[in-house]
């Protein structure tokens, strides 16, 4: 992850930011975003390598997640629960 310092950045910065969203290590592995339907199953991912801290948020927001503006902002009722609808394909 040291050689990505804007995914790390992304990582540990902005991602507590976003709603239904967590973060889950898997050492030598490359980083990528999973996306889950309600059972648990990927039904897409995203090859983060490949974007910068800017495009992982961008990418997060595209597929229809909700960042707050600080941790302890409340979320709105219709983003309380997934699955999220893809605002637009990146």
């Amino acid at each position: 992850m040291n050689r990505l310092p804007q995914i790390k950045k992304f990582i540990f910065e902005d991602l507590p930011l976003f709603h239904n969203a967590e973060f889950k290590s898997k050492p030598g592995a490359s980083p990528v975003l999973l996306l889950l339907n309600s059972k648990g199953e990927t039904v897409k991912s995203f090859d983060l390598t490949k974007y910068d801290r800017e495009g992982c948020n961008q990418l997060l927001m595209a597929q229809g997640f909700y960042k707050k503006a600080t941790e302890e902002e409340e979320v709105p009722e219709e983003y309380q629960q997934g699955p999220y609808e893809p605002k637009q394909e990146l």
